[in-house]
């Protein structure tokens, strides 16, 4: 997921990718042959980036994003925001005391496949009788 953001990021002007973290030693080597910073650990951006884009497996979400929200970063976080409730309540709760900006990926309801199949399910809906 990472590698689809990084091409649609890359593409707006005004966004500059300056680093990729990750515990995946190829991705090590694609960040350097990108001309990216890479880093093991997210608390590494402190201080380093505006914004970030989590893109982890769900069970990495809260771990990675909490402390660029308690540093005041904001964070776009994949859905699900994180596994369990009070998890995704400490991210609301860190972005609004540090003046962070959270926003969660939802982006596969823009998907033209899924929106042609949600129409497909309205239509399929409004023929039955109740």
């Amino acid at each position: 997921m990472g590698h689809r953001h990084w091409r649609t990021w890359r593409r707006f002007s005004g966004a500059d990718i300056t680093a990729v973290v990750d515990t995946d030693s190829q991705a090590a080597l694609w960040a350097q042959e990108q001309g990216i910073a890479f880093f093991r650990d997210t608390a590494e951006l402190v201080g380093r980036v505006d914004a970030a884009v989590i893109a982890t497996p769900a069970a990495r979400h809260v771990s990675s994003a909490l402390p660029l929200l308690d540093a005041g970063i904001h964070c776009l976080v994949e859905k699900p925001i994180a596994i369990e409730l009070a998890d995704g309540e400490r991210l609301v709760a860190s972005a609004a005391r540090h003046g962070a900006l959270l926003a969660i990926g939802h982006s596969e309801r823009f998907n033209p496949g899924v929106q042609r199949a949600r129409e497909a399910t309205a239509c399929a809906l409004e023929r039955i009788e109740v």
